[in-house]
């Protein structure tokens, strides 16, 4: 088995040292592309957010897709009840799945078409919950995607909302990439 200090993943310029953003597929699983043989199996994610009080958000995606990034995800609807087709995002904002689907499709994280929630959710939030999301999901290319997003919004001089670095402090422990 590799080293997990020495994965690197696309596009990044150093290794990543924190443990858990390189938990998943250090074989090198989730650098091949998705398996497009079976493209008419979709499945639902569906947002359950924060204390339940918004309607519930759903989004259908591709079931290869999903699973191809998430080994979280593939073990549940491999392990799950026989013929699963849903797959609740507990504790999760429409933006944050939505960053999620974003990245799924598309291998980029794009902040700036994200909408601001009703309970005041700003981009820089968004991107921390994604980022915590990644990590329950086990998609470490996506952590180092938002990671890159939240540089970019620094360097472009966005406002970096205070209740999200309470979040980083309060729920990662100082190794963690978000807290440096």
């Amino acid at each position: 088995m590799a080293d997990a200090s020495s994965v690197t993943a696309p596009g990044d310029q150093s290794p990543l040292s924190y443990q858990s953003t390189i938990a998943s597929s250090v074989n090198g699983d989730d650098l091949r592309e998705p398996d497009f043989s079976n493209m008419d199996e979709v499945v639902t994610l569906i947002v359950d957010s924060y204390g339940g009080l918004d309607a519930k958000t759903k989004f259908i995606v591709h079931k290869s897709f999903v699973c191809h990034y998430s080994p979280v995800v593939k073990a549940v609807f491999e392990n799950g009840p026989r013929y699963p087709r849903n797959h609740r995002l507990y504790n999760t904002s429409s933006n944050t799945a939505q960053l999620l689907v974003q990245w799924i499709y598309t291998q980029k994280v794009d902040s700036s078409k994200l909408k601001e929630e009703a309970a005041g959710e700003l981009k820089t939030q968004s991107l921390v919950f994604v980022w915590a999301l990644a990590e329950r999901l086990q998609i470490p290319r996506l952590q180092n995607a938002v990671i890159r997003e939240l540089q970019a919004l620094r360097n472009r001089g966005e406002p970096v909302a205070t209740l999200s670095l309470a979040y980083v402090y309060e729920n990662f422990p100082p190794a963690n990439p978000l807290r440096r």
